[in-house]
């Protein structure tokens, strides 16, 4: 054994970074009763496009993110969780809910993940991490602004030309 040490410590550089799986919900495995495990604090490392077996057996694109997690007791931990490219059933025709989710943030943000119950599926939930000091990380604004209507403000309204070939409401035969 301590050649393997000593080998190992001469080679830190080449020893592979291990993440563990991150974890939202807990099956215990004799009443077969889900438990949520609660918010998880995670700060964004990186992301890797790659193929992994679905529950089904079947392969399946997926994009693995990479966190540093911080614990309860303030220490840090390495995991891993992979995100389908396409939603269920969708077939390459709807991009994951949680794939869109965390495409608003980068590499170093802060953010939190937990699973919430919805009726009886389960969802994701991912949000900017605040700490309670008001250093609050906001997702990137979309490119298109939304305006911000006030209470009693009229919205603007275009003025649509009339033209020969528009049909007036009183000659649709419904």
């Amino acid at each position: 054994m301590n050649n393997t040490k000593e080998f190992i410590n001469k080679n830190q550089d080449k020893v592979p970074v291990r993440y563990d799986f991150l974890q939202l919900m807990i099956k215990d495995k004799e009443t077969g009763v889900s438990t949520l495990t609660g918010k998880h604090i995670l700060k964004i490392l990186e992301d890797e496009k790659t193929q992994k077996k679905n529950v089904m057996g079947f392969m399946e694109d997926v994009m693995v993110y990479k966190f540093k997690e911080k614990l309860a007791d303030g220490t840090y931990k390495l995991v891993q969780y992979a995100i389908p490219l396409w939603a269920k059933d969708k077939k390459e025709k709807e991009i994951h809910y949680l794939l869109n989710q965390i495409s608003y943030f980068n590499v170093g943000d802060i953010i939190t993940m937990e699973m919430i119950k919805s009726g009886v599926k389960s969802v994701v939930k991912l949000e900017a991490y605040n700490d309670g000091k008001g250093s609050e990380i906001k997702p990137e604004p979309l490119e298109e602004e939304i305006p911000i209507i006030e209470d009693g403000e009229d919205l603007p309204v275009e003025e649509i030309p009339e033209d020969d070939d528009m049909i007036d409401v009183k000659d649709i035969p419904f």
